[in-house]
């Protein structure tokens, strides 16, 4: 063996090492909560065909991980990032919108990954007052939806909110 076909193997792993080096920093700054995590709450599962489902259930809000900016202006704030909060499951055969509720005092956030493979959020700025936070996905396929309650600061408080998830059938020109 020549001198070239020995340095040759040491050149490529070289090279790798600095694609890698150059990429790796793309990777982390698009980095979005564990959607495959075990949730926090549990898994409700929704067999919505005869009528609409309800369920309501006390969560404390935020996490370590900040969402990333390519989310959207929405998705600002701090998420548990190993696992989703809560995972629900529609099994339907017709389309649904689903709702999502929070009663709180705090700046939280709502963070969805749906069916469909979005993310898709809803925040409230600091009010002081008791206000209610909405994020609704109008005619939802069947599937999984991961969803995580964010804080909108970085304080390490985790407050406490009251959690509305809805599957309902869509009315036109409702609002909420």
């Amino acid at each position: 063996m020549d001198s070239t076909s020995r340095s040759w193997p040491k050149a490529m792993l070289a090279l790798v090492l600095v694609a890698g080096v150059l990429v790796a920093p793309l990777a982390q700054a698009e980095a979005y909560p564990d959607w495959q995590g075990a949730p926090l709450y549990g898994t409700l599962n929704a067999h919505a065909d005869e009528s609409d489902w309800l369920a309501m259930l006390p969560v404390r809000a935020g996490g370590g991980m900040a969402m990333p900016e390519a989310a959207g202006e929405d998705c600002q704030g701090y998420v548990e990032q190993a696992q989703p909060d809560l995972d629900l499951n529609l099994r339907t055969e017709e389309l649904r919108d689903l709702v999502i509720r929070l009663a709180t005092r705090e700046p939280l956030l709502i963070v969805v990954y749906s069916s469909e493979r979005e993310w898709v959020c809803s925040s409230l700025a600091a009010s002081g007052a008791r206000s209610q936070l909405s994020l609704v996905l109008d005619d939802v396929s069947p599937g999984s939806f991961n969803i995580w309650i964010g804080h909108r600061d970085s304080d390490g408080d985790y407050p406490r909110a009251d959690m509305t998830v809805e599957f309902r059938r869509g009315e036109e020109g409702v609002e909420l």
